[in-house]
Parts: structure tokens; C-alpha cells; sequence
């Protein structure tokens, strides 16, 4: 599973407490850009606008498989980075003034 660039961009440092895992959208709210997913482990967790903000996806669908990066343990855990599938995150743009 291709997941470093996922860690990468959720890191800041932490990378020891972020976990990858595969889940399922359970919500998503388009005007809140905010939602939910059920972890393959049926652990239900949030993600808010900065975690899908930084996915670079437009939209997710109820039911939609992703790779989420969590922070937290339990019912303490969010999600911080989401992608589609296994896939993981495109390498940073750079920045063109």
C-alpha cells in the first residue's frame, strides 16, 4: 500500500501517531465539505474541511472507498488525510508567484 505520500502531507511531525487505513464514507456534507467514514475495523470517525481540503478531491460519495490517515486512538481518533483507494496523494504542486 502507497502510502508515504499520505504521511507526508498529514505528518507535521507526527508521523509516529498517524496510522493509515482503508475505509468507507459513511457522510459528507458538500457545504461544510465535512463528513465521515466507517474504518475497515467498523470505527466511525470524522474528518473535517482541512482533512478533505487536503485530499484534492472535488467530491465523496456514501459508500466510497478511501485511504484515511487517523490521528488519535478510539473514539478520540480523526481523520487527518484522506485519498482515493491505495493510491495515495499526489506530490505537492509547487508554487508558481
Amino acid at each position: 500500500m502507497q502510502t508515504s505520500g499520505i504521511m507526508q502531507t498529514a505528518g507535521k511531525g507526527r508521523a509516529d501517531s498517524l496510522l493509515p487505513v482503508q475505509a468507507t464514507v459513511h457522510r459528507f456534507d458538500p457545504g461544510t465539505r465535512s463528513g465521515s467514514v466507517v474504518t475497515d475495523d467498523g470505527l466511525l470517525l470524522p474528518f473535517d474541511a482541512e482533512a478533505f481540503g487536503g485530499s484534492r478531491l472535488r467530491h465523496v460519495r456514501t459508500g466510497q472507498r478511501l485511504t484515511v490517515v487517523t490521528d488519535g486512538v478510539g473514539r478520540e481518533a480523526r481523520v487527518v488525510a484522506m485519498s482515493l483507494g491505495t493510491v495515495g496523494l499526489p506530490p505537492a504542486r509547487t508554487s508558481h508567484p
